[in-house]
Parts: C-alpha cells; structure tokens; sequence
C-alpha cells in the first residue's frame, strides 16, 4: 500500500475512534460551572479577562473563550449547537496537544531508542491522548479551556527547545522559552515547564557532554523558564479578583498516601462506573496490559534504559496526579474530573513507549487495540457528561417558557437533580440560570432576576410550615417524575383545621375527599407542577352523589394576586400513579 493511501487509512481511523469516544459529550449542552461561566462571558477591556468563571484568573483563558463568543454568540443567547462549537474548540486544542507531544516525544526518545521505535512511540501516544478518557473528560468542561490552551503552548515549548537544542537553531529556544510564559497566562500546568524543559535540557540534548557542563545548562534553562513563568504572577496580584490571586499549588494538608495510591490505580484504570459499569474495568485491565507487557519484555533485553523510563514515567505521573485541581478522585467521578489532563499526557507517553516495543506487525496491532480500549473507556466518560448536559438543558427549556411572576422574590426549583451520573448539573451560582446569556423566556421577566435556590420534597414539606415562607414572593418549579401540588385553603375551611388527609385523584383534575369534606362553593387554590412547567391552576369544590369533588380550571391564581395569603392555610399534596396524600398546616396570621 502507498504510504500516503496508510497515512490517509490511519487518519480516517482515528479520527473514527475521536468521534466515538467524544460524540455524546459534543453534543451536550452546558452544566455545572460551566453555565456560571458562559453567563460570565460579558463586559470590556481587559480586565474582565482575569473575572471570567472558571478559569482561575488567567487571562488567556478568558481571551479564549471570549473569542468564541464573538465567533460564535456574539449578542445572543447559548445555543447547545454553539456550546458544542466551544467544545470542538477544546478538541482542537486536544489535536495541538497531540501534535506537540507527538514533536517532543520524538525528539525527547530518538536518541536511546532510535528514530524508527522513536517516531513510531511518538505517535502511538499522540493518538492514545486523543481517546484517552481523561482527556475526553477535559474536552467535555468548558472551564478546562485554560488548563487545555495552556498544556499545548506547554506541548509544543517543549518541542520547539528540543528543536533549537538538537538543531542548534537559537530562534526555536527563543520561541520556547517565550511559549512556556505566555502559557503560565493560561493555566496553572505552567508552573511545571521549567522542570520540563530543565529534565529535557539535561536528558536529552547534548546528552554526550559532561555531567558538569550539562548541569550548568540544566540549571539555566530552569532559571530562564521559571522566571518568565512568574511574570503572571505580578499581573494575577494586580489585576485578578480577589479569590483568584493566590492558588494553591499542592495541598500537603489535604495530601492522603492510601487515599492518593487508591485514586492512582483509578487514573490507571480509567473507568467511569456510571458511564461504563464493572465491565469497563475489563476493558481497562485489557488496555493497562497491552500497552505496558511489551515494554516489560523489551525490558529484560536492556533493563537499564527500560528501567529508567519506568521510574521517569512513574514519578511523573505521581507528580501530575498529585497537582491536578480536582480534589478527590473516585471510580464513578472520572467524568468529573477535567482536571486529570495532565495525568493523561504523562499515561499516554508510557503507554506509547510501551506498546511499541516490539518490532514488526506486533508494533501496529497492539497499538491499535490498546487505542479502541481507550475509545470505548472514552465514551464510558462521555455519556454521563451527555446525560448531565441533556438534564439541564430540560430545565432551560422550562425556564425558558415558564411565565415569571413579577413579584416573585425567589425561584424555587423542587427535586432537580444536584448530580446525574457522578456529573453535577448546577454550578455554585443558580442565578447563571437566569442570565439573558443562558435563558430567553418567552414572556417579559421581571426587571430583577429572582435568587434561585433548589431543594427537595421533604425540605418544601418543612419550609412551607415556616414564617419564612412567603408565596406572594416565590415561584416554584417542580422537577420529578412525581407531580406535586400545594394547596392554599381560604379562611372558610374552618380555621385551618385539617378537612381530611387522603385526596384521590380521578381524571380530568376530578378529586374527591374523604372523610372530612370541606363545606360546598369553597375555592381551593393550588399550584399543580408538571414535570415541566409550573401551571397555576384553581379548583371549585361542588358536592355530588358521590360526595365532594372538585372540578379543576385553568384560571390564574386570583386569591394570591389579591393579596389574601394571611387568611390561607397551607396543604402539601403528593401526587404519586393517581394517588394523593395532603398534610395541612395551620394558617398563617
């Protein structure tokens, strides 16, 4: 076969493998944080570049994604088509990764392995990074902009040094040193260039000379890259909001050795349990020993290069897990964890070393297994971002037709979900939800946007027998695959005294109550919640041969709106396959 009709195969191939491992997450629309940060994505000048959500002060970021804005959604609201343009913007910046490591890790291993196992390692990795689940991870948040912008400056500043220092070729150092400064401006994976490039400096350029000389220049290529990566820092000082200006680089308060070698064998067996489920871990184990058993075998022909690949590789995963910015890490939350892309670049090195080892058809094949294991491992990662993506974009659509009461105060939404799949659904800020980046309702709003908040049906059930709760200033929304209705009963119900416990529900919005009916010609009003919208309903109860029924209209809540709510008692009901419970509270003077 030519060589340009392999190249070509090769190419359809992963790029067939990219789109199944990403595709559902593409898809998706905004959650979590990342609905925070589109909603941020507004204002001028140049400051609002360190204020931007999600991206930890680094005003590279914030140009980045402000960019897409104007690319993309430049005066109106977020579509899921245009959030999924965002996102193949951070695919993008997965394939430059790619194409750098690609560069670095040939130029970095030619030298002890040769060119042909040297090119062939270089760009087995790059491909493994592409469908490697905790790069898929990153690709799916859009608050990883900055960590991906950052690492293939970071990616391609290692290339281009190892470049000049080969070649010879001052303008490509130049070039590096000058990429591993602006990328410190982009993510906080800068801080470790100057020990990427010092490590390269000393390994593998000029690798023949003298240990003394080869320290000396070690020493000054750290000396160079550190102090150009702490220029960011006096800019982060000034200018950056104040949660933003200072970071933690590693928590040693936090740090746990059995809880970080358990989260270590998870970074190594990728597998997200809500995405992929126990049989992901067969997968995971499959691709674990494709990639690395013939770089063992290899090694016991030449066990002192194989071996210190081993521990370089080894000790540079243990420091890229060890600064990743995402907390704990466990089986079921990998689609949560955007922040182990770091781990992913260092994985897929090893296991491109690895799964090349051996020479002849054996060099094809198991790469090319090893790669579908990580595809499939990547679309287990990918569904639950989906899954999250698709739950929120529900509730936008109800928000988006539900008619905001002016005089609402607050939003309350019942029973939505905080998590679906391991993967949180709403960001720290609901109120993102409201923003005319994020919402366009079909009616006019009120002038101020509602607090929003979220609870449960057993925190309704108690915060409406409370003082503080006030339904003249709060609209609610339920959000579950059981209705729920809350009732106000006017003064004639004797009181507030309780009528009776037990409602059925009939069709057509038919109720009849037992045992204590309440006397005829009362108007119960009440909220129905759809799964959907919220439906201001009222009812008037009539009593007929089969005793007392109420008959539902679609009339809007008059008693409220009058201004009556202090003479109400108050009534939850749930409504669960025709059946309907009501406890009723005393009523509030």
């Amino acid at each position: 076969m030519p060589d340009g009709m392999r190249k070509f195969g090769v190419g359809v191939l992963v790029v067939a493998l990219m789109a199944w491992a990403h595709g559902p997450a593409l898809s998706a629309g905004a959650f979590g944080g990342d609905l925070e940060l589109l909603a941020g994505l507004k204002g001028r000048g140049p400051l609002v570049l360190f204020g931007v959500p999600g991206t930890g002060g680094r005003p590279l970021a914030g140009l980045s994604l402000f960019i897409d804005r104007g690319l993309w959604n430049p005066d109106k609201v977020w579509t899921t088509a245009e959030i999924a343009l965002v996102r193949l913007g951070n695919l993008a910046l997965l394939v430059a990764i790619a194409a750098g490591l690609r560069v670095a890790v040939r130029r970095a291993v030619e030298p002890f392995l040769g060119s042909e196992s040297a090119h062939a390692a270089a760009s087995t990795a790059a491909v493994f990074l592409l469908v490697h689940p905790l790069a898929v991870s990153a690709v799916g948040h859009l608050s990883a902009r900055g960590d991906l912008l950052g690492l293939a400056l970071g990616t391609w500043s290692a290339a281009l040094f190892l470049i000049g220092r080969q070649d010879k070729f001052k303008r490509r150092l130049t070039q590096a040193f000058v990429l591993a400064g602006v990328a410190s401006l982009a993510s906080r994976w800068a801080l470790v260039m100057p020990f990427v490039l010092g490590g390269i400096e000393f390994l593998s350029a000029g690798r023949h000379r003298h240990v003394g000389l080869r320290t000396h220049t070690t020493i000054t290529t750290f000396v160079i890259a550190a102090a150009l990566v702490s220029v960011e820092g006096i800019a982060r000082h000034r200018w950056a909001p104040e949660p933003v200006q200072h970071f933690i680089v590693f928590d040693a308060g936090a740090f746990h050795p059995a809880l970080f070698l358990r989260e270590l064998g998870t970074v190594l067996l990728p597998v997200d349990l809500a995405g992929m489920g126990v049989i992901g871990y067969v997968f995971a184990a499959i691709a674990l020993g494709l990639a690395l058993h013939p770089g063992f075998v290899a090694g016991r022909t030449a066990p002192r290069l194989w071996g210190r690949l081993l521990v370089g590789w080894a000790i540079s995963l243990f420091v890229t897990h060890a600064l990743h910015d995402g907390g704990r890490v466990s089986p079921g939350e990998l689609a949560a964890a955007p922040g182990l892309i770091g781990a992913a670049i260092v994985l897929s090195i090893g296991f491109g070393l690895g799964s090349t080892a051996f020479s002849g058809s054996r060099r094809v094949v198991l790469p090319a297994l090893t790669a579908l294991f990580l595809a499939i491992l990547g679309r287990g990662v990918s569904m639950p971002i989906s899954l999250a993506g698709h739950a929120v974009q529900g509730l936008q659509r109800a928000l988006a037709v539900q008619e905001l009461d002016p005089e609402a105060d607050q939003l309350v939404i019942v029973d939505f979900p905080r998590e679906v799949a391991g993967v949180a659904t709403l960001g720290g800020n609901l109120d993102s939800l409201l923003s005319d980046r994020l919402l366009s309702p079909t009616t006019e709003g009120p002038s101020s946007k509602p607090r929003m908040r979220l609870t449960d049906q057993q925190g309704l059930r108690m915060w409406v027998t409370t003082s503080e709760f006030d339904p003249a200033t709060v609209t609610l929304m339920q959000w579950s695959k059981q209705a729920l209705a809350i009732l106000a009963v006017p003064e004639a119900l004797g009181g507030g005294e309780d009528p009776g416990n037990l409602w059925t529900v009939g069709e057509d919005w038919v109720y009849s109550m037992d045992p204590m009916p309440p006397p005829t010609g009362i108007e119960l009003q009440f909220w129905i919640l759809d799964l959907d919208t919220l439906q201001r309903r009222s009812v008037e109860v009539e009593r007929s041969e089969d005793g007392l029924v109420a008959r539902g209209s679609w009339d809007l809540w008059s008693e409220m709106a009058a201004g009556r709510e202090n003479r109400l008692a108050w009534a939850l009901v749930m409504l669960r396959d025709g059946e309907a419970t009501m406890a009723v509270t005393s009523g509030r003077e």
